[in-house]
């Protein structure tokens, strides 16, 4: 018995199976027929492709386009085959149709026996092994998103235990519809095709809501691409999301990691990623005992042409020292000036962008230090945080770091899984705003 999963979950070793049985070297793929004839390559995303169902049939082994076709039969009812390629088309020929159907019989016995060395007895999932082997050795175009979820119950009994377990995984392949895999003690691997990262941040945050429902009193999720290669940081491709398991595990109880975003893969939301901006910003304020930054993030339509810069230049008053981030990003440092004349030259550098690219063209972040427990490496990212509190206000916003920017940080590292992080952000707008409601709220839920 075959599932539509197994061609694709599966496919190195099956390949590796049905080579052992071919009298010659050869490709080995697997795919699906359309209702029109046409064969596709597998995996296919079956819930957005309905041109899979009712697909041809195909009975017995055939030649098409000089590819040997061998039918399978899998338990949905897919029109399935294994296409053997990279073959003399005239041996293929010489081949008899009883060789051929004792072939097709040998194969389905052989893969089906394969299966079960990848299947977990207590939940029927695919296993560690299962998992190891797809993500070593999966090249496809679309990987998806693969989930490592430790998921922690407590029963009384070995048996209680059992039954949990096996409804967890029932559950999780109600929830998701993707490939499901069992690593033993409540941990649980899934792999979802034909997501954005920010649809598999959804996903997880779905997950751990409805297994908290199901009364777990624990759901760690590490999350990220099911690319096949290894980083150097690991010997196998499944050590990435242990790694992001751990990490989620030490975020709390509700915990999410992407591994993406831990490997730098993914620029984070409240870092200067210009290295030399941020190396010459470290040389000026270093003997410093306070100034003010101002990031300004010009709308990518806008871009930002010499002569702008040049009239923003002459626009700020000796003292003030500015940084051209490359057409989309400006900075302007001021050592030790008077909060009056800051907001003066800030108005002013902003008249001089809108004059040149339109009203909303620019919007400005701004940050001063010292402030609470911050470093002086910490503050650009406090003008990052303005920015996006202002983004709220639509474009052209001018925003001051307070506690209202760090109640939406705070909230942003409360959507990525990171409450440990979100804590630390309500409790230092608490240190601003003692009596905010939204913050004391905000920090409740989060510990809570």
């Amino acid at each position: 018995m075959l599932f539509l999963d197994d061609l694709d979950i599966l496919r190195f070793p099956f390949a590796q199976e049905i080579q052992q049985l071919l009298p010659l070297p050869a490709t080995i793929d697997f795919c699906s027929f359309r209702a029109d004839g046409v064969m596709q390559t597998l995996p296919i995303n079956l819930a957005t492709d309905s041109s899979t169902a009712g697909g041809a049939s195909l009975a017995e082994p055939r030649l098409m386009n000089d590819e040997l076709v061998i039918p399978l039969q899998v338990v949905s009812g897919e029109s399935v085959a294994v296409v053997v390629s990279d073959v003399d088309p005239a041996l293929l020929r010489r081949m008899s149709a009883s060789w051929l159907r004792e072939l097709q019989a040998s194969i389905v016995d052989r893969l089906e026996k394969t299966r079960w060395v990848f299947i977990d007895p207590e939940t029927e999932l695919y296993n560690r092994r299962a998992a190891t082997v797809f993500l070593q050795e999966s090249a496809s175009a679309d990987p998806g998103f693969f989930f490592l979820l430790n998921a922690v119950f407590y029963r009384r009994t070995a048996a209680g235990i059992l039954q949990k377990t096996r409804e967890t995984a029932a559950l999780l392949q109600a929830l998701t519809g993707g490939s499901c895999f069992s690593f033993g003690c409540g941990v649980f691997g899934l792999l979802i095709r034909g997501q954005s990262r920010e649809q598999a941040l959804k996903t997880a945050h779905h997950l751990q809501r409805q297994l908290k429902r199901e009364g777990m009193n624990k759901v760690q999720i590490g999350f990220s691409q099911a690319i096949p290669s290894a980083t150097r940081l690991e010997s196998t491709a499944l050590d990435r999301f242990w790694r992001s398991l751990a990490i989620a595990e030490k975020r709390g109880p509700f915990g999410i990691c992407d591994t993406d975003a831990i490997d730098e893969q993914r620029p984070h939301l409240f870092q200067l990623t210009h290295t030399d901006l941020l190396g010459k910003l470290k040389r000026k304020w270093r003997n410093l005992s306070q100034f003010t930054l101002a990031v300004f993030s010009l709308q990518p339509q806008a871009g930002c042409s010499i002569a702008c810069v040049d009239r923003v230049k002459q626009s700020i008053p000796p003292g003030g020292i500015f940084f051209d981030g490359g057409g989309s990003l400006a900075l302007i440092l001021f050592p030790e000036a008077p909060q009056t004349s800051i907001r003066e030259c800030i108005h002013s550098v902003r008249r001089v962008y809108q004059e040149c690219h339109g009203e909303g063209a620019v919007s400005i972040g701004i940050g001063t230090w010292p402030c609470l427990d911050f470093a002086k490496s910490d503050i650009p990212g406090n003008c990052m945080k303005a920015l996006l509190h202002g983004s709220f206000f639509g474009p052209g916003s001018m925003v001051f770091f307070d506690h209202l920017s760090l109640n939406i940080s705070g909230d942003f590292f409360f959507e990525e899984g990171d409450y440990r992080t979100a804590i630390r952000e309500y409790r230092r707008g608490l240190l601003l705003q003692p009596r905010d409601v939204n913050l004391i709220n905000s920090l409740g839920v989060v510990l809570i």
